[in-house]
């Protein structure tokens, strides 16, 4: 499965509404963070979109002038911070739970 990491500001909100309102792009897997709750100090949000190939030219296509899309190795650093990120929650959730 490919994927692409949009980094957007956070005043340009409309454009994530796109992403997530489109039955295309929004039937992929969406992982959507803030750069701060990250450990990286910008006012920006990024977005992981896993999916086939039509929906991530569709989701780059619906970003084109608000959004930027990463690339190696901004990319690969953003995705494994992001897989962090969700190790840590599932952590906290089986300590809870566990």
């Amino acid at each position: 499965m490919d994927y692409l990491i949009i980094s957007l500001a956070k005043d340009k909100g409309a454009a994530l509404g796109k992403l997530v309102q489109d039955d295309l792009v929004s039937r992929q897997t969406l992982n959507i963070r803030e750069a701060k709750g990250l450990g990286i100090e910008k006012d920006e949000t990024y977005i992981l979109i896993e999916g086939s190939d039509e929906a991530l030219r569709k989701a780059v296509e619906l970003i084109s002038e608000e959004g930027t899309v990463l690339s190696s190795p901004e990319k690969e650093r953003i995705r494994d911070l992001l897989r962090k990120a969700d190790e840590e929650v599932a952590e906290g959730l089986g300590l809870m739970f566990g």
